[in-house]
């Protein structure tokens, strides 16, 4: 049998097909269409029922959350979606009221986390979000970290604290078992402690609260003039200015940027902070994606890897020297 992570994108669309419709059996559609509309980092598939309602089902590929963390992102998102001005899926349960499953799957040889979300209508913003979109992204992230302030773990649930340079994921950039030269790792481990120590002293003095953390145009929808927020699989205790960092890392512009941080501000006044830890906490997720992109089985994502790591050593060295 070939190993999931020697599939290419179509085979493991097709290996993980058999893995949703069983999971959609269990959250109780019976015999449902199943389609992939998203595998990358997970895998989301689009069930709709035989009465026609549609719904969104995600399967953890590459994430390491554990029951406990998935079981916190829906507490979460269950609290937001009570918000009136926060659009976000509504969690679908079990017969049994159960949120999150776990299903057996063969290649992996690993018990696989799957959750299930009503359907969000409209498109993603992906990488051409206007500046009327972005403002409202930017606003919404403020009310979501309005609410986070006053979020409490339910029992058995857990969350990430993102006080390190890679959140808690397994480091392939650095040691052994590194595909990086001896020189290309030095120069990381320079902006490793850069990096921590401008984290350090943004956590001594900030109060953690849960945060989206990958709030990009991809994991947001537009609909009737709305914007809906997506994917919270990343979701974990950090700083709202790391929240809104991670999103300004995916704009362009100025424009573009100046546009979010004035719909954030047009809720609540923007996180504190310098030029120099707005720098620290940009490069920081260039790093991080850089880490995925060397631990990652998705075939394409892993390909991209020696080529984006270039651009970030310049990245890396730009930072430390200014």
């Amino acid at each position: 049998m070939v190993a999931f992570s020697e599939m290419t994108t179509d085979e493991q669309i097709a290996d993980l097909l058999p893995v949703a419709a069983e999971a959609a059996r269990r959250f109780g559609l019976g015999h449902c269409n199943v389609e992939s509309v998203n595998h990358g980092y997970n895998s989301t598939f689009k069930v709709t029922s035989q009465t026609g309602s549609q719904f969104a089902l995600r399967i953890n590929i590459n994430s390491v959350r554990s029951l406990a963390n998935t079981l916190a992102e829906v507490a979460w998102i269950s609290q937001l979606a009570e918000q009136q001005e926060i659009n976000v899926p509504q969690p679908v349960l079990t017969a049994e009221g159960q949120s999150v499953m776990r299903v057996p799957h063969r290649s992996t040889d690993r018990d696989l986390t799957v959750v299930m979300y009503s359907w969000l209508d409209g498109d993603d913003l992906g990488d051409e979000a206007g500046i009327e979109q972005l403002e409202a992204l930017g606003a919404t992230m403020a009310r979501m970290h309005e609410q986070s302030v006053h979020f409490a773990l339910p029992n058995g649930a857990d969350l990430p604290v993102f006080s390190d340079v890679l959140w808690n994921t397994r480091n392939c950039l650095l040691g052994d078992e590194s595909e990086l030269t001896a020189e290309e790792q030095s120069l990381l481990r320079v902006a490793f402690a850069e990096v921590q120590q401008v984290m350090d002293a943004m956590f001594a003095h900030t109060a953690a609260q849960v945060i989206h953390a990958d709030l990009h145009g991809w994991n947001v929808k537009w609909h009737d003039g709305q914007v809906a927020v997506f994917d919270f699989d990343d979701c974990g205790y950090g700083l709202p200015i790391q929240d809104l960092a991670t999103a300004l890392y995916y704009l362009d512009s100025d424009e573009q940027r100046d546009a979010m941080k004035r719909g954030y501000a047009s809720v609540r006044p923007l996180p504190a902070h310098t030029e120099r830890e707005m720098q620290a906490l940009l490069l920081q997720r260039r790093i991080l994606l850089s880490n995925y992109l060397y631990e990652t089985t998705h075939p394409e994502h892993r390909a991209m890897a020696p080529e984006y790591f270039v651009k970030t050593l310049q990245r890396i060295e730009a930072f430390l020297q200014n």
